[in-house]
């Protein structure tokens, strides 16, 4: 299989190049924070289902191409979603991390340093891309390596079930930060807002869906960009949130 090619959103190389520090500055309850943890942590739910969805998958070698070629995406897709949603004795899961530190900002003031190389261990907007990148790994090894190995239209349905899970997951994630977003500023789903950060989270969140759906028709296509439309979605939300 060939090395993966990092997608990074656009966001994302806007952060690298300008101020390297942010201070929350919404200081709701510890009540919401508690709200947001739990929402948060809550979007584990699809990729876990995925893990053990690929866990039971099973295949002859009539149903596909090359069977080593698809095992190998399927072992890839859960190794990357186990180091999101998987937590082993003493360590949470990456997921877990992270939502955390979403909810410890949300509940007080907090500054969060991010830098070029992603090496500061406080930087917060680094924590969420490499989250979003192991989503993005799973999503390619499942539809790009593997569905186009696999001849059975009813094993394609299944993996292309299971990617939809990650997605699910993928999205929860977003949807929560922007909605996070929008309340800072007073803004509800159903109105508007002049925030740049926000209209730009919701053209990348627009602009995600349409790669996922066509990531599951037919033509398998646009699967890892999908997932980096997502992560500038949330990167944007993010920055309204912290400015």
């Amino acid at each position: 299989m060939a090395p993966r090619k990092r997608i990074v959103g656009a966001v994302r190389f806007l952060l690298v190049c300008s101020a390297s520090a942010f201070v929350f500055l919404a200081q709701p309850s510890v009540a919401v924070a508690q709200t947001t943890l739990e929402s948060c942590l809550a979007t584990a739910a699809p990729a876990r289902a995925a893990i053990t969805a690929l866990r039971d998958f099973r295949f002859s070698n009539a149903d596909v191409i090359d069977r080593d070629d698809v095992q190998e995406g399927i072992d890839s897709a859960i190794q990357s979603l186990a180091d999101n949603v998987l937590s082993s004795p003493g360590t949470p899961s990456r997921l877990d991390a992270l939502c955390n530190r979403i909810a410890a900002a949300v509940d007080s003031p907090e500054r969060f340093t991010t830098d070029d190389d992603c090496a500061n261990p406080d930087s917060f907007m680094c924590e969420g891309e490499t989250l979003f990148e192991n989503y993005q790994d799973a999503v390619e090894a499942l539809a790009e390596d593997a569905v186009p190995k696999v001849q059975s239209a009813t094993k394609i349905a299944e993996l292309r079930t299971i990617v939809s899970q990650v997605y699910r997951a993928v999205r929860s994630l977003v949807e929560l930060v922007i909605t996070e977003a929008e309340t800072s500023t007073s803004v509800t789903s159903g109105g508007s807002s002049d925030s740049p950060a926000i209209v730009d989270a919701l053209q990348n969140q627009q602009t995600a869906e349409g790669q996922a759906a066509s990531c599951l028709g037919a033509t398998s296509r646009a699967c890892g960009d999908a997932v980096a439309s997502f992560l500038d979605a949330w990167l944007n939300a993010i920055i309204e949130i912290i400015e």
